[in-house]
């Protein structure tokens, strides 16, 4: 998609707005478009359906992430992230419907997020390949301060995406 840092600028603007003040029926049927368009490039393959259920775009990221299982502290690869929740490759993927805590390095400021989410999907690679394995974990509910933290890391993805996008180019 050659215009997918342009793409990838006006929907984080579109996004911005729609989760803040809100669209009007233009924007909104601008965004929908955009949203369906970048869906389809950064997860093709994926139903239609499946990408409507979504509120916003899974943009591809490589974030550290960490989260306790088998009573242990586990190092992992976030390998995307939407406005929803977070995709995390690991080789110890918990249970669906368990409930986790997110730990999220934030290089920009050295800090760490604490997220807390429940696994809603388990995914294993063709072949058993390990870096298809992994978990969907969908947020729960955040503070708002947090929530606010979360939608800027979100932005920052999107940033970030758009400028490799423009040095590909």
């Amino acid at each position: 998609m050659r215009d997918l840092p342009r793409l990838l600028r006006e929907y984080a603007r579109l996004e911005r707005a729609r989760t803040s003040t809100g669209l009007s029926p233009r924007d909104l049927s601008r965004w929908e478009a955009l949203k369906q368009q970048l869906d389809s490039h950064f997860s093709p393959g994926m139903k239609p359906d499946a990408q409507n259920r979504r509120a916003s775009v899974r943009v591809p990221t490589r974030i550290k992430a960490r989260f306790e299982s088998l009573g242990k502290l586990q190092d992992s690869i976030m390998t995307n992230l939407s406005q929803g929740g977070v995709f995390i490759n690991t080789a110890y993927p918990l249970e669906i419907g368990e409930n986790v805590t997110i730990r999220i390095d934030v290089d920009e400021d050295g800090s760490t997020l604490e997220i807390p989410g429940r696994v809603v999907t388990t995914r294993v690679g063709s072949g058993f390949a390990t870096q298809k394995m992994g978990m969907g974990i969908a947020f729960s509910d955040m503070e708002p301060d947090l929530r606010q933290k979360v939608d800027e890391l979100y932005e920052r993805a999107l940033e970030r995406q758009a400028r490799r996008s423009d040095e590909a180019s």
